[in-house]
């Protein structure tokens, strides 16, 4: 699931957004600006048919691995932007790109999109055998058992909001600020399907990530695989719910890492069970975040401060201030065993 989550870095900007889009501004520049995305297929090796990247130019040269990635239509408007896209792939730490574990590709084709729903499956290619085996594997591995949940020991996962009301907890996984991947938890809090609303706390560049939900019947306890809307951005919420939302922050903080902090946010995403099923939605702005997180591996302590720079634009429709709880998958593998088959590959 969070080997499955990737970071985009989109370099040009269509000249063909309309004039109500929000980064209308930028047409026809190179502004970069930051995303996230989620791999939703993976072929199998394709070795007898043409190659549809640049560089084989439509012949048959190598074998290579098709796969696609899900984001949300503001992040790539187009096949003219998705050429232009980096995706980088197990961006889990900052030595990530200096140690060689984080991979690049570039983004290949628009092959599908609503823009009414903001809703983008980018298509991408690699001749990288390593890196397609071990997509095609933790893909599998995910999904591949075809059930719709994995099971869960939720009272053993101390670090879940609580259930109040029968809300559900809430997990996403991206890279606010093009920075290197966040866990940010809170609650499935209402909507109407497709539309789903929720307050795990997001940033800018988190726009286009997967949002799961945990199902807390005590039937089926497990955790959503299939019904993952894509992030799409932020609306103003009710004292009412700040409130709702600081206790729930302050009891997840006590049992996390003992932490105090504030937030406020109020995001939305569009749900969907199968994968061209439209998901996601009109554009609004909303609620500040600035992020102010400390995160701890087992190595080292770092405290990291999230801020936007000048200089790269970050995609979703939010522009954010409180400050969010966030943590890292090396924080999350702390309180996550091998037999809650949370699959954090």
């Amino acid at each position: 699931m969070i080997d499955l989550t990737v970071r985009l870095r989109v370099y040009w900007t269509s000249p063909d957004r309309p004039d109500d889009d929000e980064f209308s501004n930028h047409r026809g520049t190179m502004t970069p600006r930051m995303g996230t995305g989620f791999i939703r297929r993976v072929s199998k090796p394709v070795s007898d048919k043409p190659c549809p990247c640049d560089k084989c130019n439509g012949e048959i040269t190598r074998k290579f691995w098709r796969f696609t990635v899900r984001t949300a239509a503001h992040v790539v408007y187009n096949t003219e932007e998705a050429k232009s896209t980096r995706v980088d792939l197990f961006y889990d730490d900052d030595s990530s790109k200096f140690d060689g574990r984080m991979v690049t590709v570039t983004g290949l084709r628009v092959a599908d999109i609503d823009h009414g729903e903001d809703t983008c499956y980018m298509e991408c290619v690699t001749h990288d055998e390593a890196l397609g085996e071990r997509i095609k594997s933790v893909w599998t591995s995910l999904y591949g058992g075809l059930t719709k949940c994995l099971d869960l020991d939720l009272p053993s996962l101390d670090f879940l909001p609580p259930c109040d009301g029968g809300r559900r907890p809430t997990l996403i996984v991206s890279h606010p600020h093009g920075q290197p991947k966040k866990i940010t938890l809170g609650q499935w809090r209402d909507g109407e399907f497709p539309r789903v609303v929720y307050n795990a706390p997001t940033c800018p560049g988190s726009s286009g990530a997967p949002v799961f939900r945990f199902n807390t019947d005590p039937r089926n306890r497990c955790f959503d695989l299939f019904v993952t809307p894509v992030h799409s951005g932020s609306s103003s919420s009710t004292s009412t719910q700040h409130q709702d939302q600081l206790n729930i922050l302050t009891r997840f903080l006590q049992n996390l890492r003992g932490r105090e902090s504030k937030q406020e946010q109020h995001n939305y995403g569009y749900s969907h069970f199968i994968e061209h099923t439209t998901t996601t939605t009109t554009t609004t702005t909303t609620t500040t975040t600035t992020t102010t997180t400390t995160t701890t591996t087992t190595t080292t302590t770092t405290t990291t401060t999230t801020t936007t720079t000048t200089t790269v634009i970050a995609a979703a429709s939010v522009a954010t201030t409180s400050v969010t709880v966030t943590i890292t998958k090396s924080e999350l593998d702390e309180k996550i065993t091998a037999k809650q088959m949370f699959r954090l590959i």
